[in-house]
């Protein structure tokens, strides 16, 4: 193809093999030929087509590979550009040196041939090195918002066999492709997780000087939507852009670090699991000794003592005594595993698991322990956590649509519990100082002591139903002694999970959530069972009503609001006001009765909103009449499809979705309604049904 038919391609459409497009194109062509000169033409070439390494047009090529600006290129530098056009990966000058020099000297030979340059320059050229810059020695890059988010997106592309056969083809398109990426990043959460933690550490960068108290520890942080998996922001160290060694290295992610107590949520979670209950006593002595294994400190609460003191107070004997006598840690990691940490981690070189695994002794990333505690938030409701929700090319094809999928690892009534439990934590336990923020909310504190006395990393995870959120406090340099012994101040007190990392959690939820109502958790309706033994009685006794309290739902979306107090089982009126030029279209501004009354089931409510749609409806889990409806009600249309659920998909009620129900929907719930105000929806096939899909009318 011609430079512009290439210009055309990479600038305004998309790379479908069709008859269509090798006709649009050639019309395009042939307009932008009739339209502009040869070297303008040139010009727009060079500035969007792909040189690799990231580089996407001259000016960033130059900048990338000589550190220079394009107006300052030389002859040699210029032809090696020139050639690795053809295939950025395969002229790689970095990967495939000798091939990029044979590249070069080819356009060098053509330049001569054509009269551009004479044979002496000619032959002075080719005997000239590449004289690529290292690739430490690039010059800095502009600075962008979470760039640690935008590194982590970055790879999952790039390893998303879904975009390429290879990495260097997902590269070509990512780089070179007029992608658009829709991300989930919220840059005003964002901006007040950075905030947090640069309030409580303003000076990170320990570099090894036990008697170094000037520079703080280094701190990560990942909060995510339970219902959605969305991430809305991540911390992933102090400055992307930095200069120190390590600035690009996400903390947030990756290998992880060791979690500490922060694990015995999980190792509670189990328990809850197996049947034990939370006033069940437990040893929990000051120290204890399990096959050679003796954990101390901790809250030993001396004697025994129930398992929600335990876990309020962090007592590792009694975790231990758990993980080593009653659950074994097979069980323990299988629940981690169902949480969705990754099945690469909690392991030693031959596959074995050791009981240590309550304590944390295992690597963890944050953004794992911020999506396994979501889990609890949700209802034991697992939603993987979401980095990009679409992605479109230049012409506005769709390459990429997430789809919301969810399915129940923990029953309602054990993540109610844990939530319970949890909130004792906050409320009388390690995280009572530091983490209180005066909503419902459930979290656990962690800590990691080195044999010397020193503390290694601290952890807050903790959760409200609307956000969850880990932090991570430690030292990104394992820096060690000449003996072997990690260096770390002894004193340093805010390497505790109790201090710094609580309060940079409760100040950073705070925020998040100042203008959310408080939202408590949902106790699940107690399951009807039959007696075992048959009675008879004269009379049945009339059971009393279950007693609800009213939710504060004012300043949330029409639909979701809705959607709670229904799940409360309330009969609902919304009624939507003919004018509000105050409130965000679909929120909701007055409800009765007013929050706190104490309802029975059944009870009639009302809200009222302002006109329009603020957000598109939860669909998951409804018949396919009730989500059109659902739709119909919030101004929307439907594309539907009948195809079958993944194994394992459940609804939001936690129970297997039957045929006839929606287990999957595009926008997710609570996203903006697409421009076509139209939702597609995945219902599960009658029993004979072939796959369907239906639709409004195409336009045209």
């Amino acid at each position: 193809s011609t430079i512009t038919q290439q210009y055309v391609k990479n600038a305004l459409l998309s790379d479908d093999e069709t008859l269509s497009r090798k006709l649009e194109e050639a019309a395009l062509s042939m307009e932008i030929e009739r339209t502009y000169s040869k070297e303008r033409i040139m010009e727009l070439y060079l500035n969007t087509v792909y040189f690799g390494n990231g580089a996407s047009g001259i000016e960033a090529a130059a900048n990338t590979y000589f550190g220079v600006s394009s107006s300052g290129l030389n002859l040699t530098q210029a032809a090696m550009l020139a050639g690795i056009v053809q295939s950025p990966s395969i002229h790689d000058p970095y990967e495939n040196p000798e091939d990029a020099k044979k590249r070069r000297d080819t356009v060098i030979q053509a330049m001569l041939d054509e009269g551009y340059i004479n044979p002496q320059t000619a032959e002075t050229a080719e005997e000239t090195p590449l004289g690529v810059i290292p690739k430490g020695d690039r010059p800095g890059e502009a600075a962008y918002p979470a760039g640690h988010f935008v590194s982590e997106v970055r790879e999952w592309f790039l390893d998303n066999p879904e975009f390429g056969t290879t990495r260097a083809e997902r590269a070509e398109l990512l780089y070179g492709g007029g992608l658009r990426i829709y991300t989930t990043i919220d840059l005003n959460t964002q901006a007040q997780a950075e905030a947090a933690v640069n309030k409580f550490l303003p000076n990170p960068g320990f570099q090894g000087d036990p008697n170094d108290f000037s520079h703080d520890p280094d701190a990560a942080l990942v909060t995510v939507e339970p219902r959605t998996g969305y991430i809305r922001a991540m911390v992933g160290g102090k400055d992307y852009f930095g200069d120190t060694d390590y600035a690009k290295v996400n903390l947030a992610a990756g290998k992880g670090h060791p979690t500490g107590s922060s694990f015995k949520g999980i190792t509670l979670a189990t328990a809850l699991k197996q049947g034990i209950e939370a006033d069940d006593r437990f040893p929990s002595p000051g120290q204890a000794c399990f096959s050679g294994w003796c954990p101390s400190g901790g809250g030993g609460l001396g004697g025994s003592a129930k398992l929600e003191d335990c876990a309020a107070f962090s007592s590792n004997t009694c975790f231990a005594y758990l993980a080593s006598k009653v659950l074994g840690p097979q069980k323990i990691r299988e629940t981690a595993y169902d949480l969705g940490i990754s099945q690469d981690k909690l392991k030693e070189r031959d596959g074995s698991v050791n009981a240590t695994i309550t304590l944390g002794t295992y690597d963890t990333s944050v953004q794992e322990m911020a999506s396994a505690y979501s889990t609890f938030a949700n209802r034991g409701i697992r939603v993987d956590p979401v980095l990009v929700t679409r992605i479109t090319k230049a012409d506005g094809s769709v390459v990429f649509q997430n789809q919301h999928r969810q399915r129940k690892v923990l029953e309602p009534e054990i993540a109610y519990e844990e939530s319970r439990i949890l909130t004792g934590v906050i409320t009388k336990g390690t995280g009572k100082d530091n983490a209180n923020i005066g909503r419902p909310e459930a979290g656990k504190t962690g800590t990691v002591e080195l044999k010397s006395g020193a503390n290694s990393d601290a952890w807050f995870v903790g959760y409200t139903p609307d956000l969850a959120t880990a932090v991570w406090v430690g030292y990104a340099q394992r820096v060690k002694a000449p003996d072997g012994t990690p260096l770390r101040p002894k004193d340093l007190g805010s390497v505790q999970g109790g201090k710094v990392p609580a309060q940079i959690w409760a100040d950073f939820m705070k925020t998040a959530l100042a203008f959310s109502p408080p939202t408590p958790f949902t106790q699940p309706v107690p399951k009807q069972t039959a007696p075992t033994i048959p009675e008879v009685r004269q009379f049945e006794p009339v059971e009393p009503p279950d007693i609800v309290q009213m939710p504060d739902v004012r300043g949330r979306g029409r639909e979701d609001a809705l959607a709670r107090l229904e799940e409360l089982g309330l009969k609902v009126t919304s009624r939507e006001l003919k004018e509000d030029p105050q409130n965000e279209p679909g929120e909701v501004v007055n409800q009765s009765p007013l929050p706190g009354r104490a309802l029975t089931q059944g009870a009639q409510v009302t809200i009222e909103s302002a006109p329009g749609t603020q957000a598109v409806p939860s669909l998951l889990g409804l018949s396919d009449s009730d989500a059109k409806a659902a739709l119909k009600r919030a101004g929307l249309e439907v594309k539907e499809a009948a195809s079958p659920a993944p194994e394992g998909t459940v609804g939001p009620d936690g129970e297997p979705v039957g045929p006839g129900t929606v287990w999957s929907q595009t926008p997710a719930p609570g996203e903006a309604p697409p421009e076509d105000k139209i939702v597609e929806i995945r219902v599960v096939p009658q029993p004979g049904e072939a796959p369907t899909t239906t639709g409004p009318p195409a336009e045209g």
